[in-house]
């Protein structure tokens, strides 16, 4: 008796064991050793090892593409327009982060609000109009800047989206500006 005898044996009492129809179990035995000839088959006339070049170069083909798909998408914001903003602090009082996405003001003035104004950084097309959302209370214009009052203790948020001449156009990062007075 050789090896395969004892594993037909073996298989054959397992399916005994678990109550297999034996008709159904030779034709999957059939089916399993035709289908690993025809992939030895295969595999000694180079029709896998082509299958897997083709699959390896899809892969490449397609890493290539996502990478320049991402890549100009972050250089496309690397180098966007950016609104920032200033808030001006009254009697001397301090101004932190102008210039900024986040700036605040702190002084005893007593007072319910103060100047302050946002503004674009960083533009590197022509602008046609900019509409000024949120406490930029502009609404549309060709300007790069827009005057605010920005009221003590509240949210001043605001952003603005830039058409271009060239047919583009961008929303910009949210600016935050903040105002503490003495009391």
């Amino acid at each position: 008796m050789d090896y395969k005898d004892i594993e037909h044996k073996n298989a054959y009492n397992y399916a005994a064991k678990h109550r297999i129809n034996r008709e159904y179990f030779n034709f999957l035995v059939d089916w399993v050793n035709n289908y690993l000839l025809t992939c030895y088959c295969a595999l000694q006339n180079g029709a896998i090892k082509k299958l897997l070049t083709n699959k390896e170069n899809i892969m490449k083909t397609t890493l290539k593409a996502l990478t320049l798909i991402a890549g100009t998408l972050f250089a496309g914001q690397a180098f966007s327009a950016e609104l920032v903003c200033d808030v001006y602090a009254k009697n001397s009082g301090n101004s932190w982060g102008n210039g900024t996405k986040n700036c605040m003001a702190f002084d005893y003035s007593f007072g319910s609000s103060t100047n302050g104004r946002f503004y674009l950084k960083n533009v590197t097309k022509e602008i046609q109009e900019v509409r000024w959302n949120g406490s930029a209370r502009c609404g549309t214009s060709s300007k790069t800047s827009c005057n605010a009052s920005i009221r003590a203790y509240a949210s001043n948020s605001a952003t603005a989206t830039i058409l271009y001449k060239d047919g583009t156009w961008e929303t910009t990062n949210t600016a935050r500006a903040s105002y503490e007075t003495g009391h």
